[in-house]
């Protein structure tokens, strides 16, 4: 059995403050995932191993700035997934020297290589005896931006479905504590998507309305901080919708409605519904 050692590292670059690095030894070596910069508890950690992988989940920033401090040392092999290792040279400047595809087995504690989509295209996590290291693909208290210029909802959607059908035992995250209730977790987070979808779909109607004025009336709390974050993934919800015609987008993307064939359809339903004594949510006429 390895040992798992998570390790909070504070990060200007982080939205929460901290990322978590994460340590897995194995006999004399060492697995290092996402460090977010160089710590005196990081060094620590890997110090006693006399070789480190280093892998990361995603190339954000608060996820891979420790490649330029950690990367470069003798005694450690930098890593990338196979076709996407630019994006880790052009935030770092360090090249992977070695890659790996998804469902490969790394050289520490058969840690297995799993697709992630979702906060990013190209996102991975790492599983091993039982828990998955899974980035930014959740948090115990509080969901994860899914910005439209680097992710997709709709990836997400079906990374969490996907999980949901087969958990693992233990989801650590990037931020925060572990989670070890991960199936109610999973869908505590689909349903909160498919919620927001629903919020969009009843804001909207023939008449365009701004990214920016979807943002502010769907999300319930004030947006102070975190306006931008909100007004991306808001514009990737509606990028999902568009994609499955129920919504069309500007060119611009500024701007989104609901075409006229979808009006109708939707109000035909509302009078279907009503017949029936209920009006599904997503559907109530403004």
């Amino acid at each position: 059995m390895s040992h798992i050692k998570r390790v909070p590292v504070e990060t200007g670059a982080s939205p929460t403050g901290t990322t978590n690095a994460y340590v897995i030894r194995d006999e004399n070596e060492c697995l290092l995932i996402d460090p977010p910069a160089e710590a005196p508890t990081l060094t620590a950690a890997i110090a006693s191993h006399s070789h480190t992988h280093i892998v990361v989940t995603h190339a954000h920033p608060d996820h891979i700035q420790g490649l330029t401090n950690y990367g470069p040392l003798e005694q450690t092999t930098v890593w990338g997934r196979q076709w996407h290792t630019d994006a880790i040279k052009t935030a770092t400047g360090i090249t992977p020297e070695r890659t790996y595809k998804i469902g490969s087995s790394l050289p520490v504690a058969g840690a297995t290589v799993v697709s992630l989509p979702g906060h990013t295209l190209t996102h991975v996590g790492f599983a091993v005896d039982g828990t998955l290291i899974c980035g930014d693909l959740a948090r115990k208290h509080s969901s994860v931006a899914i910005r439209y210029s680097e992710g997709s909802i709709r990836s997400y959607l079906l990374t969490l479905r996907r999980l949901i059908a087969n958990p693992p035992t233990q989801l650590a995250p990037g931020h925060g504590p572990p989670i070890d209730a991960v199936r109610t977790r999973l869908r505590s987070l689909y349903m909160r998507r498919k919620k927001r979808e629903s919020q969009i779909l009843a804001q909207l109607d023939s008449d365009p309305q701004s990214i920016n004025e979807l943002a502010t009336a769907v999300y319930d709390r004030p947006l102070h901080g975190v306006h931008e974050e909100a007004v991306d993934t808001t514009r990737a919800h509606v990028g999902k919708l568009v994609r499955e015609d129920k919504v069309m987008l500007s060119e611009s993307k500024q701007m989104a409605w609901i075409p006229s064939w979808q009006l109708s359809k939707r109000t035909e339903t509302i009078h279907l519904y009503r017949e029936q004594g209920r009006v599904p949510r997503g559907l109530t006429p403004k």
